[in-house]
């Protein structure tokens, strides 16, 4: 049984909504999440990753950023940003990307139903990252950021949702500078309520899709707040003198320890999601030439030179209108995603089509390789333009069956690159530590793995994307995936949603 309940919900004003929701934090970059505020001035990322506000001296990590989410979060609820509901809702949240719809509920969902392993995670977390969700909700005695959960089907949930969306009125309906469309719902019926609420009750599991950090960090917030209160009450019978306002401390810690029971998340049905490659970028070669490189993959897998994509020579910078008409010209990194998936789409055939395929691209590579056919040689320094100095060239990998397990980690493409080429050949044995290796979303496209490659005289992978199916059979295992595995999109925008787990100073 999955404990999914409606919640007061915290959220934007709908005339300032569109303006407010933002990705999550953790797509932007410290500089390019400032330059995403410099342009919406009213995005949410300025309490979400408050870190781009403050110079660059000061650590991401500092309890300045913190005070200041706090400050600014409290002054857009006193200026009527933020509106504070009243009554427990659940929320249809819909988004639109190509032509392709996911819906999900946004509700609130049990911590002890995490800790119980009903609702399912497939990675690991990193220490610091969690604690500065922790420290963040904290702050702002909110979740600001709903946890993407996928869950199996459910017809008869479906076609309910279906019936709200066609007969309500939505409370936010906008599209933003990526070409998707938001639209919002609030559900607050008891009967529709009570008929959410049942068919949920009928899950057996609820997966994590994105957010581990930000649930993680929501279990640790409560398990905090109850020792708090607990010694608290102890404190209050040690010391009846004060027993008046201990017991007014004690009631408002009640209060958010009660609220800090359930988290807030974004529920999709698993049939209705999209899940890209996380790619991956290594910095140098291990020490290696690319000739060298080149000759060690080749003693494990298949290695097909991919010859140039000609194309790639007028690559183009111009920005598409999103289909609901609005100019994505000065949209920044959502409006990137645009055209590096076109990018990817017009100029490159290097995208792996099935599992067991990975696009490889090594930098520097100067036509010296044997892999390379006789009439490319010389020809690769233009492989995405002219602005690539060391230009390199594209491979595709193909994984022997023999290296195949059927072993629900073992057996996934990531697991076997790193085991077999990013382990033994480039020298990153622990993928979570070393700053050697970063990750890349496949909506940013090859061109942009390409030139970081570049930039870092280094080696891109691109993957295959993990299904959904070997996503829940890993978590079903109670077993996790490598380190970014998975990358969902479109992804729900923060700011539209937050569970307050402590009453405003407002």
């Amino acid at each position: 049984m999955a404990d999914v309940r409606p919640f007061k919900c915290c959220r934007p004003a709908p005339e300032v909504a569109a303006e407010v929701a933002a990705l999550p934090y953790d797509v932007f970059s410290r500089e390019e999440a400032a330059a995403e505020i410099a342009r919406h001035p009213k995005s949410f990322l300025r309490i979400d990753k408050t870190t781009a506000l403050l110079p660059k001296e000061i650590s991401e990590y500092d309890p300045q950023v913190y005070s200041l989410a706090y400050e600014l979060f409290n002054k857009d609820i006193h200026d009527g940003i933020f509106l504070n509901e009243d009554i427990s809702a659940y929320y249809i949240y819909r988004l639109i990307k190509q032509g392709r719809a996911q819906t999900a509920i946004i509700a609130c969902v049990s911590v002890d139903e995490y800790k119980s392993g009903v609702i399912k995670r497939h990675e690991n977390t990193r220490a610091h990252k969690k604690q500065d969700r922790i420290d963040h909700i904290l702050a702002l005695g909110a979740q600001s950021s709903p946890v993407f959960l996928a869950y199996r089907p459910i017809a008869c949930l479906s076609q309910l949702l279906i019936k709200c969306m066609n007969e309500a009125t939505p409370l936010y309906d906008f599209c933003s500078p990526d070409a998707v469309s938001h639209s919002v719902w609030r559900i607050a019926e008891p009967d529709v309520v009570a008929q959410i609420q049942e068919a949920f009750a009928g899950v057996d599991a609820l997966y994590i899709a994105d957010g581990h950090h930000r649930a993680a960090a929501a279990v640790t917030v409560s398990e905090q707040l109850a020792a708090k209160a607990e010694q608290q009450q102890y404190s209050v019978t040690e010391q009846q003198q004060y027993a008046g306002v201990k017991l007014q401390q004690c009631a408002e810690l009640e209060q958010q320890c009660s609220e800090a029971r359930h988290f807030l998340a974004a529920l999709f049905s698993a049939d209705e999601l999209m899940i890209h490659g996380y790619n991956r970028v290594v910095a140098g070669m291990g020490n290696n030439t690319p000739k060298q490189l080149l000759q060690k993959i080749g003693e494990t897998f298949t290695v097909q030179k991919l010859p140039l994509c000609k194309e790639a020579e007028g690559l183009s910078n111009n920005t598409q209108p999103c289909h609901c008409g609005h100019d994505t010209q000065s949209a920044g990194l959502l409006s990137k995603t645009v055209d590096q998936e076109k990018d990817d789409n017009e100029f490159f055939g290097y995208k792996p089509t099935q599992r067991g395929q990975i696009a490889m691209y090594i930098a520097n590579d100067n036509g010296e390789n044997d892999l390379r056919d006789a009439s490319d040689k010389g020809t690769n320094a233009n492989n995405a333009g002219d602005a690539n100095a060391n230009a390199g060239s594209w491979y595709l990998l193909s994984i022997p069956e023999a290296l195949r397990s059927k072993d629900p980690v073992d057996g996934l493409d990531v697991a076997i690159l790193h085991e077999h080429l990013i382990a033994p050949i480039l020298g990153i044995t622990d993928p979570k530590s070393d700053s050697r290796i970063s990750y890349v979303g496949g909506v940013r496209g090859l061109k942009f793995l390409q030139e970081r490659a570049n930039k870092q005289n280094g080696v891109a992978f691109a993957l295959f994307p993990v299904t959904l199916e070997e996503l829940f059979a890993v978590a079903d295992a109670n077993r996790l995936m490598p380190p970014k595995s998975t990358w969902f999109d479109p992804k729900p925008l923060s700011g539209l949603f937050l569970h307050k787990i402590k009453k405003s100073d407002n």
